[in-house]
C-alpha cells in the first residue's frame, strides 16, 4: 500500500502537467494572473462556509447517535478528515472510513458507530445536493437560453438522465432502509470472502472478520442508525446544513469564471459541482488530474467557451475549493490536540 503512494502522486502530477500542456501553460498563467483577487478571496470564504455547514450537518447526526463533542472541537476533527481524504491516495474513495477515524478521536463512540453516522451523513449529503443540482440543471436545460454561453441542448439531454439517476438512487436507498436484513446479509458475505482470501494470509484480518465480531459490529451499527432515525429534528437540520453547504460549495466555481472575466450562470455551477464529485472516485490524492479533466470536458460541453478559458477557471476553482480545504485541514491537523494522525493510523 505504501509503495503505491509515490506512484499515485507521480500519476497525479503527470495528469496535471499533461492537462496544462493541452491548455497551453502560458495562456493559463496569463489568465490566472489577471484573476480578480477580491473574487478569489470571496471564493475561499465560500469554501470555508461550505465546510462549516457540512461539519455542522455531520455533528447533528453524531449528536443524535450519542456523541457530545463541542462544535469547535468537532469542526477541527472534521477538517482533519477532509485533509486526510484530500491527501491520501484513494482517500476520496475511502472517505467514510477516513472521516470516521478522524471524528472518532473526538466523539469516542467507537469506529462502527462513527462509521454508521458518517455513512448516514453521506446519504443526507446526497439528498442535500439534489435540490440545488436539479434547480441548476432545470435552468440550464430550459428551452430559452439562460445565457448566451450556455449550451441548452446539452442541458436538456442531462436533465432526464440526472432525474432518472436521482429517482433510482432514492428507490434503492428506500429499499435498503426498509429491509436492513439485506445489508446485514451482504456484510456477512463480504466478511466470509475476506476470511477465505486475505484471512488465510493474516490472522489479524481473520480475527477481525470472524462472524461473531462482525455480528457485534452490525448490532452496534444498527443501534446507532436507530438512534439517528429516531431524531427527526437532527435529521431535518442536517439536511438543511447539507443543502446550504452544497450551495456555498458551488460559489467558488461561479466566482472562478467571474474572476477571469468569463461569467457563467450560477445555475450552471449549482449543477456542475455536485455532478463533478463523481470524478473524485479516481484513486489519486485529491483526485488531482482526473477531476480537472472531467470538469473541463463537462463545462466545455455546457458553455461552449474556449478550452483554455474553461481550464484556467477549473484550476482556479480547484485551488479555492479543494486546495483551500486542504490548507484549512492542514491547519486543523497542526493545532488539534492529541497529535497528528498518520496514514498508518487510518489504515489500522
Amino acid at each position: 500500500m505504501r509503495r503505491r503512494r509515490p506512484l499515485a502522486a507521480l500519476l497525479a502530477v503527470a495528469l496535471l502537467v499533461g492537462f496544462l500542456l493541452v491548455l497551453g501553460p502560458e495562456r493559463v498563467v496569463r489568465d490566472l494572473s489577471r484573476a480578480d483577487p477580491r473574487l478569489v478571496v470571496l471564493a475561499c470564504l465560500s469554501t470555508f462556509g461550505a465546510l462549516a455547514s457540512w461539519s455542522e450537518a455531520q455533528r447533528r447526526l453524531h449528536h443524535a447517535a450519542g456523541a457530545t463533542a463541542a462544535p469547535g472541537a468537532f469542526g477541527l476533527a472534521y477538517v482533519t478528515g477532509v485533509f486526510l481524504k484530500l491527501t491520501l491516495p484513494g482517500g476520496r474513495a475511502g472517505g467514510p472510513a477516513v472521516m470516521a477515524y478522524a471524528l472518532g478521536r473526538e466523539t469516542r463512540l467507537g469506529f462502527e458507530r462513527d462509521l454508521t453516522a458518517v455513512l448516514t451523513g453521506k446519504v443526507v449529503g446526497f439528498l442535500g445536493c439534489v435540490p440545488p443540482a436539479l434547480v441548476g440543471l432545470a435552468f440550464v436545460g430550459v428551452p430559452a437560453p439562460v445565457a448566451d454561453a450556455v449550451s441548452v441542448p446539452v442541458g436538456r439531454a442531462l436533465l432526464p438522465a440526472t432525474a432518472g439517476l436521482t429517482v433510482t438512487l432514492g428507490v434503492v436507498a428506500t429499499a435498503v432502509g426498509r429491509r436492513p436484513g439485506l445489508v446485514r446479509t451482504a456484510v456477512h458475505r463480504l466478511a466470509a470472502v475476506g476470511r477465505a482470501t486475505v484471512g488465510r494470509l493474516s490472522t489479524r484480518v481473520a480475527t477481525r472478520l470472524a462472524r461473531p465480531r462482525v455480528e457485534e459490529a452490525l448490532d452496534r451499527a444498527a443501534g446507532t442508525l436507530a438512534s439517528i432515525r429516531g431524531d427527526r429534528r437532527a435529521l431535518a437540520w442536517a439536511l438543511i446544513f447539507a443543502a446550504l453547504g452544497w450551495c456555498l460549495a458551488a460559489l467558488p466555481l461561479y466566482l472562478a469564471f467571474a474572476a477571469l472575466g468569463a461569467p457563467v450562470p450560477l445555475a450552471l455551477a449549482l449543477f456542475v459541482v455536485p455532478a463533478g464529485t463523481v470524478a473524485n472516485g479516481v484513486p489519486l490524492p485529491g483526485g488531482i488530474g482526473g477531476v480537472e479533466l472531467a470538469l473541463t470536458g463537462l463545462l466545455v460541453a455546457l458553455t461552449g467557451l474556449p478550452v483554455a478559458t474553461v481550464g484556467a477557471a477549473v484550476l482556479l476553482y480547484r485551488a479555492t475549493g479543494d486546495g483551500f480545504s486542504a490548507l484549512l485541514g492542514g491547519v486543523g491537523v497542526a493545532v488539534r490536540p492529541g497529535g497528528r494522525p498518520t496514514a498508518a493510523d487510518v489504515e489500522e
